[in-house]
């Protein structure tokens, strides 16, 4: 990302912001990041801050059907995720695999 920002600094291209597609997250997790993949992440937004330039992230609606991802099990508790007629949960195939809506 720093040889993103180089490049168009070194070629006096205008640049504010940086967007992430859904490969900075873990797993394709919402609200995660994949910390071997973009150590430091939040360091790097300063960084990139202090150049008045934007880090904008991505986010999906759906949220990966894992028992052991937090933002799932607690939407199934609070019972936020979209229904089919029937009352059960609607999942549907997105990046990380099959997902629930809020």
């Amino acid at each position: 990302m720093r040889e993103i920002v180089a490049g168009f600094l070194e070629h006096a291209l205008p640049i504010s912001v940086l967007h992430l597609d859904i490969d900075y997250k873990d797993g394709y997790r919402e609200f995660t990041v994949d910390s071997e993949r973009f150590p430091g992440l939040a360091g790097l937004a300063k960084e990139m801050e202090s150049q008045s330039i934007k880090i904008v992230t991505i986010l999906d609606a759906g949220l990966k059907c894992d028992p052991q991802y937090s933002v799932y099990s607690e939407g199934l508790i609070e019972d936020v995720f979209c229904k089919r007629p029937d009352r059960k949960v609607f999942y549907g195939p997105v990046w990380p695999g099959w997902c629930a809506f809020p």
